[in-house]
């Protein structure tokens, strides 16, 4: 299947599954929960929207000056503005199809740095790895500390709803499971083998050596320390700005930090869930915030002004990178060949 059309079914998909749970949410309100919505999302205090949106911005630029951090042991020092800018349309990108970020990201950098895409991808595999052990040490603090409340939530709303599914399983339909886990072994490894004698191994295994590279980077980084404070400044940025979303709506302004830690651990997956987090994100933080006896009106509220805000900088700052950054690479050029 033609690469274009298989990214464009597969953004189809997530997509109108985001649309179909807005929808399920939407007719899931009464009239007047839906009104109350409305009523607050658009009363939202535009002063801790325009505080959102600079964090946002600050999260954005924290993640620049660390990924140019892990360049840097391979010899390259791309300039600041364009890895910023790399980083503003990659998450733009995103919003267009999944994971089509990471490779905007090493593209432009490649375009305008000259630094080769292999070595950039294995900077993003580290990046993605400290994202996930950062996330996870997110969820076991949010766990760690709000256990009570989400261990009730978790043996209502998943545990006894799953026991009881698993209960109506056959002992067919086991084995169908099983059977189906066998073939799925099978055939990667039939693949694997197909691919080790084929040509394009060599290419491959050149593509993972410099991605190998690129990982390494982060071994032979000297300033291990100050990465480690990027990283906390940009997790530190994320939490600031869940915690000011929930200033924006009166209902959920005396919301303590806790539940900020909640909204970030259940919402991530809500993100990963289905296109740009739409539909998913909006059903789980309302969920989420039902353990905080916040209303689901309310909580449907706070969740489209956190994604939306959120969205408008992605957006926003894409498109202002995508404009200026040509502009100022010839400008540079023009000034280094009249230098």
């Amino acid at each position: 299947m033609n690469k274009i059309v298989k990214s464009a079914l597969q953004l189809a998909f997530f997509l109108g599954l985001g649309i179909l749970l807005i929808v399920w949410i939407y007719n899931g309100l009464t009239p007047e929960q839906l009104s109350n919505c409305k009523t607050a999302f658009l009363n939202a205090d535009l002063r801790f929207i325009g505080l959102i949106i600079i964090v946002g911005i600050f999260s954005h630029y924290f993640r620049a000056v660390r990924w140019r951090l892990l360049m840097k042991p391979m010899g390259y020092q791309p300039g600041l503005l364009n890895t910023f800018s790399a980083v503003l349309i990659g998450y733009l990108a995103n919003l267009a199809f999944p994971r089509l970020g990471e490779v905007t990201k090493c593209g432009i950098l490649n375009r305008y740095e000259k630094i080769p895409v292999d070595k950039l991808v294995g900077t993003i595999i580290i990046e993605r790895l400290f994202d996930m052990v950062c996330l996870v040490i997110v969820m076991v603090i949010t766990v760690i500390t709000q256990l009570s409340l989400l261990q009730q939530f978790f043996t209502t709303n998943i545990a006894q709803p799953l026991q009881h599914k698993v209960q109506q399983w056959s002992l067919g339909m086991l084995l169908v499971v099983l059977l189906l886990a066998c073939l799925f072994g099978i055939g990667a490894f039939w693949w694997l083998r197909k691919m080790s004698r084929s040509g394009k191994f060599s290419k491959f295994n050149s593509f993972i050596s410099g991605i190998g590279e690129g990982m390494r980077s982060m071994l032979q980084m000297k300033n291990k320390g100050l990465f480690l404070l990027y990283t906390l400044a940009i997790w530190g940025c994320y939490l600031t700005m869940q915690q000011l979303a929930f200033y924006t709506i009166s209902a959920t302004a005396h919301l303590p930090i806790g539940a900020a830690l909640s909204c970030i651990s259940f919402g991530s997956l809500g993100v990963i869930a289905t296109q740009g987090g739409i539909g998913a994100y909006h059903k789980i933080i309302m969920e989420t915030l039902t353990l905080y006896q916040i209303p689901a009106e309310y909580g449907f509220a706070y969740a489209w002004v956190s994604w939306s805000t959120q969205t408008l900088v992605m957006v926003v700052g894409g498109l202002a990178a995508f404009i200026y950054l040509p502009l100022i690479n010839k400008k540079a050029h023009s000034i280094g060949s009249e230098s």
